[in-house]
């Protein structure tokens, strides 16, 4: 279940920062755990930097921080930074993001049951509203709970 991945040790909270001091936030608690390696958050920042990055705006206010599994994941897992106010994705004003996933997956199926949950998630208008919201690891908890 998405709960089980996203523990509220990897649930934080900022109010005001740039995109990519937001993605390192958002991925600090994956390095701390030895989910990821330097050099995945890394990639994250270049690929969002590059010509066509804003990809990773799913719309919403939502970010979905990712890079290839051979960029340094070690294990499966997903981070979340919830924004007091939102930054632009690639310093793009029109990509404005005040949640920011960074998802790390060891492999496509990983990935891609990682990503139904997640998607289960964010195609609740609710539960979207309440994320953005959230300004607790409860409210965030009260959030998930409609993805289970």
């Amino acid at each position: 279940m998405l709960d089980d991945v996203l523990t509220d040790d990897r649930i934080q909270f900022a109010q005001r920062t740039t995109w990519r001091e937001a993605v390192t936030l958002a991925a600090a608690p994956l390095l701390a755990d030895g989910s990821v390696r330097a050099e995945y958050v890394e990639q994250i920042l270049e690929n969002i930097a590059a010509p066509g990055g804003t990809y990773m705006d799913l719309g919403f206010g939502i970010a979905l921080a990712h890079a290839r599994p051979e960029a340094g994941v070690d294990a499966t897992a997903l981070a979340l930074l919830v924004l007091e106010e939102p930054v632009a994705l690639a310093d793009d004003p029109a990509h404005q993001d005040s949640l920011v996933f960074v998802l790390a997956a060891t492999d496509g199926e990983a990935h891609r049951g990682l990503m139904a949950q997640l998607a289960t998630l964010l195609i609740d208008a609710e539960a979207r509203t309440r994320l953005t919201r959230a300004r607790s690891h409860a409210e965030v908890r009260a959030a998930i709970a409609p993805a289970r």
